[in-house]
């Protein structure tokens, strides 16, 4: 799959790397959640890219997306964390899976320590 290999290519540009993020989010194609998912929680992840691959797995509402997107909610930069918040604020909750239940209560504990700051 060739957005993945680029998606995860150090050597491509971070145009290159956060285009092929954004468009791994649309197909919606479960190995492009993997990757997206990889790519938001490696260490070496430039922040920028980490934003991008936290807004597009948004786009999966899985509970391993749900996850991935709780840990960025303790990020270091508020930017990773807003992208966090709102791609979890995407996750459809109404019908009432794991996943969107997971995002609502993730939501609900950065909420409330926000409050307490």
């Amino acid at each position: 799959f060739r957005l993945i290999r680029r998606l995860e290519d150090p050597a491509a540009t971070a145009a290159v790397r956060a285009g092929a993020a954004v468009a791994l989010g649309r197909l919606g194609d479960p190995a492009g959640g993997e990757a997206l998912a990889a790519a938001a929680e490696a260490p070496d992840t430039p922040d920028d890219l980490r934003r991008r691959a936290a807004a597009a797995l948004g786009g999966f509402p899985t509970p391993e997306a749900v996850d991935v997107l709780t840990r960025l909610l303790e990020r270091e930069d508020v930017k990773v964390q807003q992208a966090a918040a709102m791609a979890l604020g995407a996750v459809p909750a109404a019908d009432e899976s794991e996943a969107g239940g997971s995002a609502v209560a993730a939501l609900l504990v950065k909420l409330r320590t926000l409050r307490g700051q």
